[in-house]
């Protein structure tokens, strides 16, 4: 492991003063590392990133928490309407197993009438970060799709802190991390 910092992330944060934040090499294979174990992710996964790869979110855990695990990652350049739209032929056709999202994209994806809808066999999960998600919004997900949308919550800094899998307790921050 490399003995400085391996990453510099530009943030502001909540304080809207923007600023370099150092992740160390160790630091982001431990965090992701323990992701992955508590998600069950090994190397048969693929993910699906959703999210811009210059966001921490889409770096993390669209390139970082599959390559600690030799899972494979397919990357949507963009995702708008279109991309919604052929979001579960993709997941299908790419074998896909995990999903990064944000909640912004959640939402489109509900608000998508959708004529065809069956569950791909190699999904199991979505991971929702970088903004709270309404519980109303992840219920109805959950409901409409039968697919589990767990929670994150990091901040640059310290990567990912907590991850929520209890469908029974849609409010909290989850197990820390």
């Amino acid at each position: 492991y490399a003995a400085g910092p391996s990453v510099l992330l530009p943030t502001s944060g909540t304080t809207g003063k923007p600023k370099i934040v150092e992740i160390s090499c160790r630091g982001i294979i431990d965090n992701a590392e323990e992701v992955c174990r508590y998600l069950d992710i090994e190397e048969d996964d693929t993910f699906l990133s959703m999210t811009p790869l210059s966001y921490c979110h889409g770096f993390y855990n669209g390139i970082l928490m599959p390559l600690v695990v030799g899972a494979g990652t397919v990357v949507m350049d963009k995702f708008d309407a279109f991309g919604a739209a052929k979001l579960w032929s993709t997941i299908e056709r790419h074998s896909i197993s995990v999903v990064n999202i944000v909640p912004t994209m959640l939402e489109m994806i509900l608000k998508m009438k959708y004529t065809r809808y069956a569950r791909p066999a190699s999904l199991r999960f979505f991971i929702c970060g970088t903004a709270r998600l309404q519980e109303a919004k992840k219920k109805s997900f959950e409901k409409r799709f039968g697919v589990p949308v767990y929670t994150q919550f990091g901040m640059t800094e310290s990567l990912i802190n907590t991850i929520n899998k209890a469908s029974d307790k849609p409010d909290s921050q989850g197990r820390p991390v």
